[in-house]
């Protein structure tokens, strides 16, 4: 089925499969599942493990950006606590899936950029390494920059308008 996936050249039909796989394909979901809790087969009984594939079923099938999170206070270093939203398990396992498919229709499209190693699964933290330490060794000058505070600023309709651009369908839009 990847393999069909990565051939094909009209985006309604690689969504079109791969929503059906998210859906309905238990293999996918084991992949997941495997990724997400790495010894479920050890710690997760069996009736827990259907029940959540049932929960992953409804989200997949659901399609809505309203996911169901919990949220937990995290002590900061002044005394405060900051609010961290936990996805749960089948969110967890659902956007495994969906991200494994976007992955591949970004990869396919040569969309993601050399440089970027992070949310890459072709590069990973050494890689990043490799490429700083080469570019650090032969540059006159370095920059840091803080990036605090920039992802509040970011624009939802920009952010929207650039997935629309790679003909992203707009469920997966929602979702992101």
């Amino acid at each position: 089925q990847l393999t069909r996936l990565q051939k094909m050249e009209d985006p309604n039909k690689f969504w079109r499969i791969a929503v059906f796989l998210i859906t309905n394909s238990n293999t996918f979901y084991i992949i997941a599942l495997n990724h997400v809790f790495p010894l479920w087969n050890r710690t997760i009984p069996l009736r827990s493990v259907i029940k959540l594939r049932r929960a992953v079923k409804r989200l997949a099938t659901a399609w809505r950006g309203d996911y169901v999170y919990k949220i937990v206070e995290i002590p900061k270093e002044d005394g405060s606590l900051r609010p961290l939203s936990v996805p749960s398990p089948a969110w967890r396992i659902f956007l495994h899936l969906l991200y494994g498919f976007l992955y591949l229709y970004v990869d396919k499209q040569n969309l993601i950029p050399a440089n970027q190693h992070g949310f890459n699964y072709k590069k990973g933290t050494l890689t990043a390494w490799k490429y700083i330490l080469s570019e650090v060794i032969h540059s006159p000058n370095i920059y840091e920059v803080d990036l605090r505070g920039f992802l509040p600023n970011l624009s939802l309709i920009e952010v929207t308008s650039l997935l629309e651009g790679i003909n992203l369908p707009s469920k997966v839009i929602t979702l992101i």
